[in-house]
């Protein structure tokens, strides 16, 4: 048997180590039964030496927690019907909520989510079987499925929040998915920004939404659908959209924030990378990154784990700290072009990337592309001519 080298050897001696990230989310690439073409968590690289088998992952998974046990840890199984074994693990760690791609959940498996603690799971659902078949490869009679599963979870007591992925071709079903949530006892939707990474880097350009899209489609739409439904039903968009202060102070953007995170930390900022404060680990590669929604390019990885101490190194650090990202983010997100860039710091990094061009440098501190504080700033000063 080959005797492993432990990875902290391999790191450079002249790189400093950062504290301990205050949260680490776990990536594990548990088997998923479909392919979706908008899926985030696809890694090329796969180390051999990794975990094989559930109960290695899940003693990794324990090291990793001992090894950083002031951090707050979050796992994200691709789903969670083919990734039971670390049910034993969320519950110590006591995670509320998992993923699943919903068209295969069970009375027991739902009982078992109850039982270990969980109170929400996340289901992606569009508005029509079409664009479903579409993103996420369901049949016809799986996306019924999934609304009957929705209704399932719903009256045995487990919180579903629908994720509803935002492009082009789907925003004219905004108020169809609602509908379809408010019937099958769903909770809370989200709406995602289609961005161009993981799967969906293959999809159309022209299927991402534009300016004109966010402020003459999408927004009018949410408020009208937040007045159609009132307590009913919770709408919220998703971080790659950037936050809403708009009308607001910056003491009030803040508050908006730390009430946003209650319960999470770090508590007072709208992205967690910021200030190193997130690790993402990969149960696949070893991989550390910022953002989970970086593990496709193995560039941006800042770091490994090693896998028989659960400790992680640091060899490729980037600078997001606040003093930097004051001084250094430009476009939308520059202190000169945005009175609440002290709170916000840059909004989403990652999607700021995706969409940004210039060396990788300039990319990381470059500004959103689109933010629904401007956005919303546009759609108020348009209803406001318009009643004139």
């Amino acid at each position: 048997m080959s005797a492993r080298i432990s990875l902290t050897v391999l790191a450079a001696p002249d790189v400093p180590q950062p504290p301990p990230a205050k949260n680490i989310d776990v990536l594990s690439y548990r088997p998923c039964d479909q392919q979706c073409r908008q899926c985030s968590y696809v890694e090329p690289d796969a180390d051999p030496e990794g975990p094989r088998g559930s109960a290695e992952e899940v003693a990794f998974l324990r090291r990793l927690r001992a090894s950083y046990p002031e951090a707050t840890m979050f796992l994200y199984p691709r789903d969670i019907v083919t990734a039971k074994p670390l049910l034993p693990v969320m519950q110590e760690v006591r995670q509320p909520e998992t993923l699943t791609n919903g068209h295969r959940l069970t009375p027991a498996l739902v009982d078992e989510l109850l039982a270990h603690g969980l109170k929400q799971v996340q289901i992606t659902l569009f508005g029509t079987a079409t664009e479903q078949e579409f993103y996420n490869r369901n049949t016809a009679d799986e996306y019924e499925r999934i609304k009957a599963n929705v209704r399932l979870c719903a009256d045995r007591g487990l919180r579903v929040q629908i994720n509803n992925v935002l492009a082009r071709d789907t925003m004219h079903s905004m108020e169809a998915v609602c509908d379809a949530a408010v019937a099958c006892g769903a909770h809370r939707v989200r709406f995602l920004r289609l961005v161009p990474t993981g799967d969906a880097g293959h999809l159309p350009k022209d299927l991402l939404l534009t300016w004109d899209d966010l402020v003459g489609v999408v927004i009018p739409t949410f408020e009208r659908l937040k007045a159609k439904y009132g307590p009913r039903l919770y709408l919220a968009f998703g971080v790659n959209f950037g936050p809403n202060f708009h009308g607001k102070t910056v003491a009030q953007a803040r508050d908006k924030i730390v009430r946003r995170n209650t319960g999470v930390q770090p508590e007072d900022q709208f992205c967690p990378a910021v200030g190193g404060e997130y690790w993402n680990v990969s149960t696949q590669s070893g991989n550390v990154h910022w953002c989970f929604m970086n593990v496709v390019d193995e560039n941006q990885r800042i770091g490994k784990v090693d896998w028989d101490t659960g400790r992680v190194t640091i060899d490729r650090p980037v600078d997001l700290s606040r003093e930097t990202l004051r001084r250094r983010l430009g476009g939308a997100c520059a202190a000169e072009a945005c009175a609440y860039q002290e709170v916000c710091f840059g909004g989403c990094r990652t999607t700021a990337q995706l969409f940004a061009t210039g060396t990788a440098e300039e990319r990381l501190y470059a500004g959103m592309d689109m933010c629904l504080t401007p956005a919303y700033a546009r759609y108020a000063a348009a209803r406001a001519a318009e009643s004139e």
